[in-house]
């Protein structure tokens, strides 16, 4: 059985933080001719980040912090895993951001204050 062919590649997104979402859009064919959809990540900023999917990957919104995408292409999956991930890398300190569902963030300890 090849890979890819039957059974697509897939890759799940999670999005973590307080308030931090995906929303996904359908697009304007007349404005956008080669996309398969436009997702919308929703940060503390009060305008959402855009990013459209390129035809050839599926996407489909588990719940408002999860996001699965599959493709048959697995360079093309990784590539666009890897562009959502760079929108919002996990911070060090509390780990809010765009993660892989699989991945493990290491988190640093908060600096100590003195006690004076």
């Amino acid at each position: 059985m090849a890979n890819g062919l039957q059974k697509p590649f897939e890759k799940i997104i999670r999005i973590v933080g307080v308030g931090y979402y995906f929303s996904i859009t359908l697009p304007d064919p007349a404005q956008y001719s080669n996309v398969g959809g436009v997702l919308k990540f929703f940060f503390r900023a009060a305008v959402p980040k855009k990013f459209l999917i390129p035809k050839g990957v599926e996407f489909e919104l588990l719940d408002r912090e999860r996001l699965r995408l599959s493709s048959s292409s697995k360079i093309l999956l990784g590539e666009v895993a890897k562009n959502i991930r760079l929108l919002m890398k996990p911070g060090k300190y509390l780990g809010e951001g765009i993660r892989y569902d699989d991945e493990i963030v290491k988190l640093k300890k908060a600096k100590k204050t003195s006690g004076t």
